[in-house]
């Protein structure tokens, strides 16, 4: 079942994860979604400590995350 929880401190390690194989495939499609050099892991952690930072999850694993604000 998908969940959608606030992202913790101990997530960032798989948040990065995810985000490298996420660039990664779509890098090999050809496609730039973001900017060369963000987002950093410090990007995601201010997200994270600002609460801003939210993870689907499936089965207890991270298939998903994003940062709500309102700037």
């Amino acid at each position: 079942m998908l969940k959608i929880r606030p992202a913790k401190d101990k997530d960032l390690p798989a948040i990065m994860k995810l985000f490298r194989r996420v660039n990664a495939s779509l890098i090999n499609d050809g496609l730039q979604m973001w900017n060369q050099g963000y987002p950093t892991e410090e990007n995601f952690k201010e997200d994270l400590l600002s609460k801003n930072l939210y993870l689907a999850t499936e089965g207890g694993r991270i298939i998903g995350s994003v940062s709500v604000s309102f700037d």
